[in-house]
């Protein structure tokens, strides 16, 4: 809770901010931005690092705004805020729409997918803040000569998002570009890289660090749900969450589906479709369009149950999510905490659904022990009841289903969970051992059906003395051919259990067990502890240690500023979402120093070729619309801005529809002016031949009847 005297009434805002920022109806700063604004005011270069949802946007934007009062007419962006993807920077654009809405000040965004004349357009309107992705902003950099020496204030939002991805060498070329001595450069992320930590040496200038003791934790309003279910049984066990859990009739209920790859957005997104269950897919490979529509449509509640991929993990904003659910278990606890973290956001109560198989169970004790809740009540298996009825439903559906189309899908979603379990990082080894010894029973949501499901459960694991083979032959040849094969078989089960046993670890007693677990809260790793001993086996190389690994950040709480500290490394890897990345993925460099992969930053790193089409499209709209880029330091021409805002209508390259018919209807004018003569003309000898005709009938009727009088 936010402390009384800490609102915004005492950070001193301008009037305008401030009453922007009571319409879009804040009344008391988040943890983060009570921490982030004042030191952002005073000027100062700086890291913060708070988990998903805290406020980190309007933690820059809110600074930003301040420091840049109003419109200036010296031409020049003097904000840039760098967004690791379209869909955040889209976002951002809101927001800062939103608090601008007061002022003066101009906000544009540049991101592909979008057509480049638009966004000409906008550049020549003179912004104040500009949010870009680093390609597109390179695209203008490199190929018109766009400068940013006027910049005052650099963001990098989602830091952590734009390491990974590779694009950290384009943002420092970036950066590069801003050459203004008193720039002011803020990093936000919701982890902290080594990566980062380097570039703050070199990049930044005696940075602060803003750190919150919370950024690795669930919202305490986040109510968790796991069911432990069959492999083969997850498509009925959504099914069932779906009709019967998550309420999907309701108007004001939205839910996220979160899987591995982009081919199970597609399988599900079909399968539940026909199913009369009204969904729409989101994952990378989608084009900008029509990943903007799908967002849209979901944020607009006309389409209420959104199919993703780690694409939309983190720095998408939908602030009235209910519902998450875990269809693929994630690989990391901090990728669960990123995914649940969409729900139960500005204070809102939300729930977060998850389905486990028996491989993830040792993904299921990292992430409990990490996000330090070990005793979690609504875990526990499937209810058999509810999983035949909807295996009998699903099997229904599938008669309907076009069967090839169906396998292919199937296929597909097959193929891509081979590459994603062969790419995924691995549990911790203490994870993989407690997983063995893991017990659990019926989940408590279906305690009313517990003694149905305990029946079915005792006939599942019933082992007759005798099979069929053994049977047979007790009948025709006697009794003790059927002890004979029965002790064979015996023999042969007993051999496969000796041979698993002494490939296992070695069991550790009671008393090493609370050592281990005492070392694992302190930050130690159990590699630490054995790996003096004799009795340590060889781990798979790149496997974690621990479940709490040994470079986590150690806070305790007691302060938020650090100053000329070492950090170490606190990434997040999302996975791709389709073969592409997955290879990309794949050709991780191993570091023997750290004993485990690392993301190669060059092979991410992407040429920019200057091939002048930029330059020809940028020619062909100023001549089209009379319009140009000023360059940076001129005064702002009225004119200019005069043509922009409709003072000038530019031709354009296809036409509109009320264009064609005004065409055509100017068209049929002149035509009519020429012909105006000899269509009167006609017209006057039609009515000339109609009244002579009518009048000589009239003449003849009129003789016709004096004849017969006589």
């Amino acid at each position: 809770m936010v402390k009384s005297g800490c609102g915004f009434e005492t950070m001193s805002l301008h009037p305008y901010l401030f009453r922007a920022i009571k319409k879009k109806g804040y009344t008391l700063p988040t943890p983060i931005q009570r921490k982030v604004i004042p030191v952002a005011l005073s000027g100062q270069d700086m890291i913060a690092v708070a988990r998903t949802g805290s406020g980190k946007t309007a933690a820059f934007l809110i600074p930003m705004i301040q420091k840049l009062k109003e419109h200036s007419t010296v031409v020049g962006a003097r904000g840039l805020v760098i967004s690791p993807t379209r869909e955040l920077a889209m976002q951002t654009l809101k927001f800062a729409i939103e608090l601008c809405k007061f002022s003066s000040l101009k906000v544009c965004v540049l991101v592909g997918g979008e057509g480049l004349k638009n966004e000409f357009s906008k550049l020549a309107e003179n912004p104040d803040i500009i949010i870009a992705t680093p390609g597109r902003l390179m695209h203008f950099i490199l190929e018109l000569n766009y400068s940013l020496a006027s910049v005052e204030m650099v963001v990098l939002d989602e830091s952590d998002r734009l390491i990974e991805m590779g694009l950290m060498e384009q943002v420092q070329e970036i950066l590069s570009s801003t050459t203004n001595p008193n720039k002011q450069t803020l990093c936000f992320s919701a982890t902290l890289p080594e990566f980062l930590t380097q570039f703050a040496k070199t990049g930044l200038s005696h940075p602060t660090l803003v750190k919150l003791d919370q950024e690795y934790k669930l919202p305490t309003e986040l109510k968790l749900d796991f069911f432990v279910i069959r492999s083969e049984d997850k498509d009925c066990a959504l099914m069932y969450i779906l009709k019967h859990v998550v309420n999907l009739e309701s108007p004001d209920e939205l839910t996220m589906i979160f899987v591995s790859t982009r081919h199970h957005v597609e399988y599900l997104e079909f399968l539940l479709n026909k199913g009369n269950i009204k969904c729409i897919g989101l994952y990378g490979a989608l084009d900008q369009e029509a990943r903007n529509n799908a967002l849209d449509k979901f944020r607009r509640k006309h389409v209420k149950l959104m199919i993703t991929t780690d694409v939309s993990a983190r720095g998408l904003d939908i602030p009235l999510l209910d519902n998450v659910i875990h269809y693929d278990f994630p690989s990391t606890p901090k990728l669960f905490i990123h995914r649940s973290g969409r729900a139960a956001r500005a204070g809102r109560d939300g729930h977060c659904y998850a389905l486990i198989t028996n491989p993830d169970i040792p993904y299921y004790i990292d992430t409990i022990m990490h996000i330090g809740n070990p005793e979690i009540k609504n875990i526990g298996y499937f209810g058999e009841a509810e999983i035949t009825q909807e295996r009998e439903d699903l099997n229904q559906l599938c008669l309907c289903i076009d069967p090839d189309e169906l396998m292919r899908k199937k296929l597909s979603v097959k193929n891509a969970t081979k590459l994603y379990n062969k790419t995924k990082e691995s549990a911790s080894l203490e994870s993989a051992k407690r997983a063995k010894e893991f017990q659990y029973g019926l989940h408590p949501r279906f305690e009313v059906n517990k003694e149905t499901d305990d029946f079915t459960k005792k006939l599942k694991e019933f082992r007759p003395a005798f099979n069929i083979i053994e049977l047979n032959t007790q009948n025709t040849q006697g009794e003790e051919a059927a002890n004979a094969i029965r002790e064979k078989r015996l023999s042969l089960m007993r051999k496969k259990e000796n041979n698993e046993k002494s490939a296992e670890v070695e069991q550790i007693d009671e008393s090493e067990e609370k050592e281990l677990e005492v070392m694992v809260r302190e930050g130690i790793s159990k590699h630490m502890q054995l790996q003096n001993s004799e009795g340590t086996q060889k781990k798979k190389r790149g496997q974690m240690t621990s479940f709490k690994a040994q470079d986590f950040v150690q806070y305790d709480g007691t302060h938020f500023f650090e100053k000329g500290q070492d950090f170490s490394q606190l990434s997040l890897e999302l996975p791709m979402d389709d073969e592409k990345g997955l290879a990309k993925k794949d050709k991780n460099k191993w570091d023997n120093k750290k004993k485990k992969y690392i993301q190669d930053q060059s092979s991410h790193k992407k040429k920019f070729e200057i091939d002048g089409k930029s330059r020809k499209l940028y020619k062909q709209w100023s001549n089209q619309t009379k319009k140009r880029i000023q360059k940076i330091g001129e005064a702002e021409d009225p004119e200019n801005i005069k043509k922009i805002r409709g003072g000038y209508k530019p031709k354009a390259d296809l036409k509109s529809k009320d264009q064609i018919v005004k065409e055509r209807k100017n068209k049929f004018k002149k035509s009519g002016k020429i012909n105006h003569k000899k269509v009167k003309e006609e017209k006057v000898g039609k009515r000339m031949k109609h009244r002579m005709s009518v009048k000589s009938q009239n003449t003849r009727s009129k003789m016709i009847v004096k004849t017969k009088r006589r």
